[in-house]
């Protein structure tokens, strides 16, 4: 049996709504198939569901001396090299607290803050630093792996973001980070912030994971492995009896989540084995219909191990 595609899918919905041939029909079969599929894919952490990435975080920048008056918003400078990729970054005035978000560049002598300058006199000739230690999260990242420094061996660790805030402002370490925290109030994608700010520019490598695209052409797959498709079926069928107000729907949803539940966990339970990082439908389910895989058929597949 191949991966299930959308048409697929709407097939077998509209086996049990033979009326569904509108257009308003499809749409919302395919809104029902597309959240059966998050609710499946939000069972488990699975490895068809993970990246890899890479994340820039550009190098502190210190060069030239920098003017602003109290209450404004532009910042004039001396010597700078300010950029365009500078938007979005951090500039703290030297001996204050308060960092200033970077709203747009004018020209290497010229950017504008966020908001306003919030000391009582005006900063002539001022020395300064420039961060960015928040960068975008890929589309559709639903949770950390690790993300992991090129300059050090180790992960980073998981913290508070209001932690991040208070060592930022109180603190105000620069160096290789060594703690992120990631900020979900962001759309359309979250942001990740490390601590201390990168001094050098810095390239942080994650696995992580991600939600399913939505499905919306006929050919578009629900990127779970083939033998899962059973269970996502039952869940989608359940979705769809909620959808038309049936008296069997609570019902059919429990089962159709226990079956999930179960296929999803016989999964996890091999796709999460440290020796194995990717799956292929073939090494997945033995001729007894159950879940197994050894090191054997692993290396068979062609699949890259942990070591």
């Amino acid at each position: 049996m191949a991966q299930m595609t959308l048409t697929a899918a709407l097939t077998y919905l509209q086996d049990y709504n033979r009326e569904a041939t509108s257009a308003r029909d499809v749409r919302i079969c395919t809104k029902i198939a597309n959240d059966a599929n998050e609710e499946f894919h939000r069972m488990g952490l699975f490895d068809f569901d993970r990246r890899w990435g890479r994340l820039a975080f550009a190098a502190q920048k210190t060069a030239g001396t920098v003017s602003i008056n109290a209450g404004a918003s532009a910042v004039t400078g001396v010597g700078t090299a300010f950029a365009s990729a500078d938007v979005g970054g951090f500039i703290r005035f030297a001996g204050e607290e308060e960092t200033y978000p970077v709203a747009t560049y004018v020209s290497p002598t010229s950017i504008t803050i966020t908001g306003t300058y919030l000391m009582a006199a005006n900063l002539s000739a001022g020395t300064y630093s420039l961060t960015n230690p928040r960068v975008a999260l890929p589309a559709r990242f639903r949770q950390f792996q690790k993300p992991q420094s090129d300059v050090v061996d180790t992960p980073m660790s998981p913290c508070l973001l209001s932690q991040i805030m208070y060592w930022r402002k109180f603190i105000q370490e620069t160096g290789n980070p060594r703690d992120y925290a990631v900020e979900w109030s962001s759309t359309p994608a979250p942001f990740i912030w490390v601590y201390p700010d990168p001094l050098i520019k810095t390239v942080v490598d994650i696995f992580y994971y991600v939600h399913p695209t939505p499905v919306s052409a006929g050919t578009d797959l629900f990127g779970i492995p083939e033998e899962c498709d059973g269970a996502l079926r039952q869940l989608m069928r359940a979705h769809l009896y909620a959808e038309q107000g049936k008296p069997e729907a609570a019902v059919e949803l429990e089962r159709a989540r226990q079956q999930c539940f179960e296929v999803a966990g016989a999964f996890r339970s091999i796709s999460e084995s440290p020796q194995r990082e990717m799956w292929t439908p073939s090494s997945d389910l033995d001729a007894e219909n159950v879940y197994r895989t050894s090191l054997d058929n692993v290396l068979a597949a062609g699949e890259p191990l942990y070591i």
